[in-house]
């Protein structure tokens, strides 16, 4: 699995900053050093956040197959966090196991 690289973290914060995507690529241009011609094209930008999609996705599907896996098995939080990290999800699964429950009974 890879993280952002410089380039897709860019875009996405111009992307954050601006109204629409053509706007943020008028400005991540602007905003470039104009003696590297690297300009980002709206072609390239939808693809760009096309891949980030689809990372994003099978990102999500992992994490939410291994939580999944320690809902059913509480064991494994002591084999896949360090302790102190396994301890707060712990408390923070328990704690939505009591919202979830007052809900209910609402």
């Amino acid at each position: 699995m890879t993280l952002l690289t410089p380039r897709e973290k860019r875009l996405l914060e111009a992307i954050g900053r601006s109204r629409n995507v053509k706007q943020a690529i008028e400005s991540l241009n602007r905003s470039m050093n104009p003696s590297v011609k690297d300009d980002i094209t709206l072609q390239a930008a939808y693809q760009t956040l096309y891949r980030i999609r689809e990372r994003y996705k099978e990102a999500r599907q992992f994490v939410n197959e291994v939580v999944a896996l320690r809902k059913k098995y509480p064991n494994l939080d002591n084999r896949l966090a360090p302790k102190t990290l396994a301890s707060r999800i712990r408390v923070e699964d328990e704690q939505e196991e009591k919202e979830e429950e007052e809900e209910g009974r609402r």
